[in-house]
This record gives structure tokens, C-alpha cells and sequence, in this order.
């Protein structure tokens, strides 16, 4: 098909250019690239090119929205993590990239992506063009995703290709909002070698990254290969002073203090310690709020609280304190790749991978135990009757400040064998190999509580050399926990001090292992079928067989039940899929390209999908593109909802008179859901109005259905309050606090997104002083709609964070712009990232905690190249986060929604780079 040389090339710098707003892997990748497609208009042709989106070779331009994020644009703002980068496009919404692992068992350490805010698991991740296994532990939805970190090391990155359309059709299963491909340096030669540090302003988190990249190649083969290791400090929200001072006015506090509370017992005779009142009723600790014991938020042990009132006090715990937003991260990742020509119409290769990932997290408490007897002949109860304890087990085993560290570890291997060549040479059909084996092994460990221990503590026979059978209380082995503020005054030696050993025997790790497996083997044929007057007609054919499979499994204690709270169950699943799809590429004229594509994927046991795709690109005039698409899109269901039984928390659920927070859920797998389908819609025009100014306008839409997810349990809990169903689902303790919640995954009725994109990329020289580059990047979204189930309304999302459902948070606009100065080996860049405020979907709009204020952010880069053109050292200084805007707070787990904002603020960094 004949293109205009001048908007073909200049239609590449663009999508090179549309994400310049981008904060981008400046500390990471190298900024030596020039596009090819330049290279090629400079020499007067336009080499024709496989882009993500089709197997068929073309010229650069896509009837599909595609962005390709290049080494030159990846290189002018510092980040230490692809997801990062990919987090701060308009583009992408809802990421996990800054959000920490829940406190349930199960709950993924992942860094997925979202487009379009249609959830993790609408948006399918390449490396090469190949998939890669997911995570093995599920995030606190139930949903499995993918982890971007662990896919490579960044250094090894020369562009990424972002797919903004559903491509079923072509890819199959998890491409509903689009996809995104990684692609390798595979042409690197030399030595190239990283380091970067930076640090926030306020918490004192530091990154510190080191990274190396070899590449050597010969006539006939070339290897490749990366390292990259990555240390992150935790963060503390708590740590910026506004954030901790509305912690203060706004404490969200649980029932399970430590100094705890204690139930009277009716008959029980007491000293003056306890004052009239009802019989069976809590009274708080004498100690609680006592300044003797630490100094936090409120007076007393750091994070607990104690009514006044004389009915049920009840001595709080603030869950948020100690529990950090960010984790700790050691990260060691490997790849390597081998190409080999074997002839001139065969070449093969191999890529290997390696990725670990160590997590620590102070995430909170070990948790509380049901009520159990304290006798009034324990050492140190105060009251002079027998009562029963209620509040969290803590100690000096749960660490300096008494939180309970969540340790994760996340192993990923992958194996990919690929060939292709010509059927003869010098021939136009062409066929394609892959055979990819990838594997995630994922470990967590957290500490939970035993009831039967700590009842059997509490009456003097606790331990591990106890036998409570046979013991006494309170000699030899035998030892009695002290629940009361006291423990917190004793010292080792005194009756009434802990002993650490005490404390672990009562609060055991559980731990969870699961493992995810994928593989994959695809083969595809390309070649021209006819030619006519407009060019030739091209024909992509091909066949995918995968095998996915699943396995979870538990520590002894929680699978026989043991720990409070901890109600999981093993499983171990594993599926086939066959899928046969084909793509024709029609020059319908000299200016008029049509894309036609189909799938079919059959999952077995009734599950299969026939999905179509149709694209058109029109070079209307030489300075104006037009294009346009139309597909259908599924996403079959997981492993996970089909097969396995997920136990986890959930965050707070905010209903009148039933106010809870962490409410504890199991939610039941559902072996009868359906795919998840959905129409996706896209069009949009870039018009090259100089050779210096171009302009993009896109608008999409996406209606999705049948959607997989775990149930909300915020609207559980509302409709049992509006019409009394699901009271068998429920569970209250006995002061009529929820405890437990029993939910399903299912198929949700709708979700239906839409907005437009723009872009703007405008070049000018200043003479002597470099030239300038002014580039905007911008998503509008206008239409965010879901519902759960036919019966109930269609709710209006938009500018929402609709928090407790299925849908993810939808900002109304998401917008950068940045402007880039170049001059010889100096650069700088400014970008202005800008969110719209939302609405807390929890909390009514008129609440007085409504934190909808707009965020605007402010980053500054710098860098520098001196040396041999040959040998460069890069040097780069950025500030991050400038104006040290801090998000808006939302009263929740986290005070904050890392799904959309950095609560880091503001950071500093240098990075350098040095080639041999």
C-alpha cells in the first residue's frame, strides 16, 4: 500500500512522542536510539514492519491505537519499575504498581497494569510477542495477574508497544482493553552498565538499583543478556505530617485492643475496679489510654484508644498505624536471549528468564482470638473475677512496635524456543514458531493467632512444652500469657512479663505456597494471496495450544483450621485451550487499508468463544490519518473463581449500625461461570499539520459483560440491612460486631467505559540555545457504568472510586504535559501530571471526609552525556514530585488509593550510565 514518506515517518515520531508527558525509565534505559523509521525516510524508503496489534508486515502506521514508547522517550524521567512508567500514562488506571500485599493469606505481590480502568485482567502483557505465566496468589479481589516487574530487566528494553483496542482476535483470552508488548534490544552490542539511587523528602524510603546489560553477535548469531537488582525501603504514609495529623482527628478503629477489653460474667463477684452497671457488658483494661505505656496518636500504647463510656468500653486499636504503605522490595532479575541464523531463509533462538522478588512488610497486628476465660486466679488480673479477654495478641515477638511482619517471596522462570523463516527463498510466505514454558512460585508468611493456644495460656497452661492435659498452671513448662497493660510495665523475670517463646507459641506463621504454570505453543503463516490495483492482499493463518495450571496449598495449622480467622482450602487445577485465528490485511485502495481478523477458542467443557475484529486506515490527504476499529473481546474465566476457595480481608465495610473494619471473607469458586465478553470500539485521527506540529484525537469505547469477580462484600452487607437476605452468610460476635462474611465469584452483569484521547507533540529550534519539544498526553473519560445484576440499578461510576465493587477507580481526566529542552548532550524536562478529583464510593457524596480535590504533580529531570560518542557516561538528576503534592486522602486501609496516586511525594534521585 503507498504511503506518504513524510506522514509515514512522521506518523512513527509522533508515537514515539504521544506518551512524551510520560515519566519514563530514565534511570534504567539508555537514551541512544533513533527510530528506525527515520532512518529508513532519510535513506527515501519506509521499511515495513510487524507492530503489536497484527502478525502481518507493514508499514509503520496501525488501524488499532497504538503508542510505542522508545528508548528515546524512556529515557527522560526517572523511575525505578516499568509499571511505574506504564502507571503514570492517561492511558492506564486502576495498577497495583505502589499498593502493597493485603494481611489475608493469598493475596498477590504483583505489579499488574490496567487499561482503560477495566481491571488487571482486561489487559494482556507480551515479551516479544509470547505470554508469560501470572502470579501465582491471587490479589484481594480473587483475580490473578500479571506481574510487569518480573517479566525482564528494564535495561534490556528497547520499546514498548502499548495496544489500546481489544484484540481477542487476534490474541486471544485477557486482550479486552488492549495489550502491551514488551521488545528486547536484541541488536545491542558492548557493555552497558546502570546505577541509580533516589529518596523520598519525607519517610526516607531509598531505591537503590544497579543494572548491566551484554550484547555481542557475529555473522549469523547474536546473545544477549541483563541483569538487574533492586532494593526499595518500606514507606509510611503516616509519615507526612498532614496525613498522621488526620489520622488523629479521623482514627479508624478496630474492637481488639492491646491492652484489651474484658466481658463480665454474670455471678462473678469483682473489687473497685469494676463499677455498677450491666452484668454481661466489656470494661476496657485499667491501663488502656494510660500515657505510661507510649505515646502514638492518642495517648497509650502507640495505635490503641479507650472509650470513656461506662457500657461495653472497649480499649481500640487503630489497624493503620505501623502498617506500611509501601513494602520492602529486594528484586534480582536475569534474561538472556540467543539468535542464530541457521540458513538464510532460517533463524532460531532462545530467550531465558529469572526473576526473584522479596517483600517484608509491617502490615499490621497478629490479629485477635474469640473470647476465652481469664480466671480470676491469674497473676495479673486486676478485677478479682474470672472475665473473658477480648482484644490482639502482641508482644515483643511481634516486633519493636508490635506489628506483625508479612514476609512474601515471588520465584518466575521462563523459557521461550522460536523459529521462523521463509517456505523458500526469497519467498513471500513466511511461518513463525514459538514454544514458551514459564513458571511462578510465590511463598507468604504471616502470623496468625490460635485460639486453643491462647485459652489454654490464659489459664496458666500455654507453651510449648505444655502438655494442657497433664500441666499446671503456671509451673515448669506451663506458662500463663498476661492480656492485661501490665505485661507492657513488667520486666523479664516479673509474673506478669511475656516471654517472647509465649508469644510465638500462640501466634504461629501461616504460610502459603502456590504455584502457577503456563505454557504455550504457537505457529503462524504469512504471505500474499492476490495482488490487485491498490497492492497486494496479505493473509495471516495460525494455531495456539495453551496449557495453564494452578496449585495452592496451606501450612498444617491453617489447614486444619487451627488459626482464627484463616478458613482456606487447598486446590490444585489445570486447563487446555486450542484457538485457531487468521487476519487479512486488504488495500481496498491506493489510500484505504481494511483489517479483518476472527478467533475461535474452545476451553472445553462448554466454554469457547468466536470473537471478529475489523480495522480501517485511510491516509486521507498526506497530512491527515483517519482510522477506525470495531472487535469483540472475551476473557475466559480464571482458575481461581472456577476452582478455588479464596480466604482473605476485606477493607472497611461502611454501613449504618454495621460499621466493621477487616471484616474476614471466604469466597466460594463458581464451576458454571461464563466468559467474559465484551464490543470494543475505537476511532480516531492524527493530522501532521507542519513538519513539526502533530495532532492526535482518539475515542474509544468498551462494553464489557458476563464480568468474573468476586462479590462486593460492602453491598452484601447493604442489602441484608435492606432487605434481610444473606443472614445465613453473615456471622456477629457477641457485642454484635461482623466478623465474617461468605461471598461467591460470579458473573456481574455490565461494565461500560468511553471516553477520548489526546495528544499533541509540537518540535521547535531556539536557535543557539537547542530546540524545545512541547507534548501533551491526555485521557477524558465520559462514561464509567456498571451494574451488578440485572435486577439492581446502573450505577454512574465516573469520577468515582468505587471501592467495595468489582469496577476499579475512574478519574474523569488524567492528563501530562512536558515540555523537553535539548541542547548537544544536555537535556531537561518539566512534566505536569494532573488527576481529577473523585468521590469516596464508600462514604455519601455530601460526607465531610470527601477528599475529591483535583492533584496536579510536578517533576523535574536533568542529564548530561560527556565522554567519546563511542563510550559515553550519562549522568542524570531528577526531582520527582516537586511541589510534593500529597493525594487526596481517603479514609480506608491505607488513607490513600495506590491504585491511582504515588503517596511517596516528593523524591530525589541520580542515575548514571555508562557504555563500553
Amino acid at each position: 500500500m503507498k504511503r506518504s514518506p513524510r506522514l509515514s515517518r512522521r506518523s512513527l515520531l509522533r508515537r514515539s512522542s504521544a506518551s512524551a508527558a510520560l515519566p519514563t525509565l530514565g534511570l534504567a534505559l539508555s537514551a541512544a536510539y533513533e527510530p528506525a523509521a527515520a532512518q529508513d525516510a532519510d535513506r527515501g524508503g519506509v521499511e515495513e514492519v510487524v507492530v503489536t496489534g497484527s502478525y502481518l508486515r507493514r508499514a509503520e502506521d496501525s488501524s488499532s491505537p497504538l503508542t510505542i514508547l522508545t528508548q528515546q522517550e524512556l529515557a527522560f524521567t526517572p523511575r525505578s519499575s516499568i509499571a511505574e512508567v506504564l502507571h503514570a500514562d492517561p492511558a492506564f488506571n486502576g495498577s497495583d504498581v505502589f499498593t502493597s500485599f493485603g494481611t489475608g493469606m493469598g493475596t498477590s505481590t504483583s505489579a499488574p497494569i490496567n487499561l482503560r480502568s477495566l481491571g488487571p485482567r482486561a489487559t494482556l502483557v507480551l515479551l516479544n510477542g509470547g505470554r508469560s505465566v501470572n502470579n501465582a496468589q491471587p490479589n484481594r479481589d480473587g483475580v490473578v495477574t500479571f506481574d510487569v516487574n518480573s517479566l525482564m530487566p528494564a535495561i534490556a528494553i528497547e520499546r514498548v508497544e502499548v495496544l489500546k483496542d481489544g484484540a481477542s482476535a487476534l490474541y486471544g483470552t485477557d486482550a479486552v482493553a488492549g495489550v502491551v508488548n514488551f521488545i528486547t534490544r536484541n541488536d545491542f552490542e558492548g557493555i552497558e552498565l546502570q546505577a541509580s539511587w533516589q529518596q523520598t523528602d519525607v519517610g526516607g524510603q531509598n531505591e537503590r538499583l544497579v543494572a548491566g546489560l551484554l550484547g555481542h553477535g557475529t555473522e549469523t548469531s547474536h546473545v544477549l543478556f541483563a541483569f538487574e537488582q533492586l532494593e526499595r525501603d518500606p514507606f509510611d504514609y503516616l509519615s507526612h505530617p498532614d496525613v498522621y495529623a488526620f489520622n488523629q482527628a479521623n482514627p479508624q478503629l478496630g474492637a481488639n485492643g492491646s491492652p484489651g477489653s474484658f466481658r463480665l460474667i454474670p455471678g462473678q463477684a469483682y473489687n473497685e475496679l469494676v463499677p455498677p452497671g450491666r452484668e454481661n457488658r466489656l470494661i476496657r483494661d485499667p491501663l488502656c489510654g494510660d500515657p505510661r505505656l507510649g505515646e502514638g496518636t492518642v495517648a497509650g500504647v502507640p495505635g490503641f484508644q479507650g472509650s470513656p463510656a461506662n457500657n461495653d468500653q472497649i480499649c481500640r486499636l487503630d489497624g493503620r498505624l505501623g502498617r506500611a504503605a509501601i513494602s520492602s522490595v529486594d528484586r534480582t532479575s536475569v534474561y538472556a536471549r540467543i539468535d542464530h541464523g541457521v540458513a538464510e531463509s532460517l533463524d532460531i533462538g532462545m530467550e531465558l528468564g529469572f526473576t526473584r522478588s522479596d517483600f517484608q512488610r509491617a502490615a499490621g497486628y497478629a490479629g485477635a482470638a474469640p473470647e476465652s476465660l481469664v480466671p480470676a486466679s491469674h497473676p495479673a488480673n486486676p478485677f478479682g473475677g474470672d472475665v473473658l479477654f477480648r482484644g490482639s495478641i502482641l508482644g515483643p515477638a511481634a516486633g519493636p512496635d508490635r506489628t506483625n511482619v508479612f514476609t512474601a517471596s515471588s520465584d518466575t522462570w521462563r523459557v521461550a524456543l522460536f523459529a521462523d523463516g521463509d517456505f523458500a527463498p526469497g519467498s513471500n510466505w513466511r511461518w513463525d514458531t514459538k514454544l514458551t514454558w514459564s513458571v511462578n512460585e510465590a511463598f507468604a508468611q504471616n502470623r496468625g493467632v490460635v485460639p486453643e493456644r491462647v485459652a489454654n495460656a490464659l489459664l496458666g497452661l500455654g507453651g510449648f512444652g505444655c502438655d494442657p492435659n497433664t500441666g499446671t498452671p503456671g509451673v515448669g513448662d506451663c506458662r500463663y500469657y498476661n492480656p492485661f497493660g501490665s505485661q507492657y510495665l513488667a520486666s523479664p523475670g516479673d509474673p506478669e512479663h511475656n516471654d517472647p517463646a509465649l508469644i510465638d507459641f500462640m501466634t504461629p506463621f501461616a504460610e502459603n505456597i502456590s504455584r502457577s504454570r503456563l505454557v504455550t505453543a504457537t505457529g503462524v503463516i504469512t504471505g500474499d494471496i492476490a495482488e490487485t490495483r491498490a497492492g497486494e492482499v496479505s493473509v495471516a493463518v495460525g494455531y495456539e495450544f495453551r496449557n495453564e495450571a494452578m496449585k495452592n496449598d496451606f501450612d498444617p495449622l491453617t489447614l486444619a483450621g487451627e488459626f482464627a480467622g484463616n478458613r482456606e482450602v487447598p486446590f490444585d487445577a489445570n486447563r487446555d485451550s486450542h484457538a485457531l485465528f487468521f487476519e487479512f490485511l486488504v488495500p481496498a485502495t491506493s489510500t484505504l487499508e481494511l483489517q479483518l481478523a476472527g478467533r475461535y477458542e474452545d476451553y472445553g467443557e462448554g466454554i469457547e468463544a468466536v470473537v471478529p475484529k475489523i480495522g480501517m486506515l485511510w491516509d486521507a490527504t498526506d497530512n491527515l490519518i483517519v482510522r477506525a476499529t470495531y472487535g469483540k473481546s472475551f476473557k475466559a474465566p480464571g482458575l481461581v473463581p472456577t476452582y478455588a476457595t479464596s480466604a482473605g480481608l476485606t477493607d472497611t465495610v461502611n454501613v449504618p449500625g454495621i460499621d466493621t473494619l477487616f471484616p474476614r471473607t471466604v469466597t466460594r469458586p463458581n464451576p458454571n461461570l461464563e466468559p467474559e465478553k465484551a464490543d470494543a470500539y475505537s476511532a480516531g485521527i492524527t493530522w501532521s499539520a507542519t513538519d513539526r506540529l502533530t495532532l492526535t484525537v482518539g475515542w474509544w469505547r468498551f462494553d464489557t459483560r458476563d464480568i468474573t469477580g468476586q462479590e462486593s462484600a460492602q453491598l452484601v452487607v447493604e442489602e441484608y440491612v435492606r432487605t434481610g437476605a444473606h443472614a445465613d452468610r453473615l456471622t456477629f460476635d457477641e457485642s454484635g460486631v461482623l466478623t465474617d462474611i461468605d461471598l461467591i465469584f460470579d458473573n456481574f452483569s455490565i461494565l461500560n467505559t468511553e471516553g477520548f484521547d489526546l495528544s499533541l507533540d509540537w518540535d521547535f529550534d531556539i536557535g543557539r540555545a537547542g530546540a524545545l519539544r512541547l507534548a501533551t498526553a491526555a485521557a477524558f473519560m465520559t462514561k464509567f457504568d456498571y451494574q451488578i445484576r440485572e435486577d439492581q440499578p446502573v450505577v454512574d461510576g465516573l469520577g468515582r472510586t468505587n471501592s467495595n465493587v468489582f469496577a476499579d477507580a475512574a478519574p474523569e481526566l488524567k492528563a501530562n504535559v512536558s515540555l523537553t529542552w535539548q541542547r548537544g548532550a544536555q537535556y531537561a524536562r518539566t512534566t505536569v501530571r494532573f488527576i481529577e478529583g473523585m468521590l469516596h464510593s464508600a462514604l455519601a457524596d455530601d460526607h465531610p471526609l470527601q477528599a475529591n480535590q483535583d492533584y496536579v504533580q510536578v517533576d523535574l529531570v536533568y542529564g548530561l552525556t560527556v565522554g567519546a560518542s563511542d563510550r559515553p557516561l550519562e549522568l542524570r538528576f531528577a526531582v520527582n514530585n516537586v511541589n510534593d503534592e500529597r493525594p487526596p486522602i481517603f479514609l480506608g486501609a491505607q488513607l490513600a488509593l495506590p491504585q491511582v496516586y504515588d503517596s511517596r511525594g516528593r523524591s530525589f534521585s541520580f542515575g548514571l550510565t555508562k557504555t563500553f
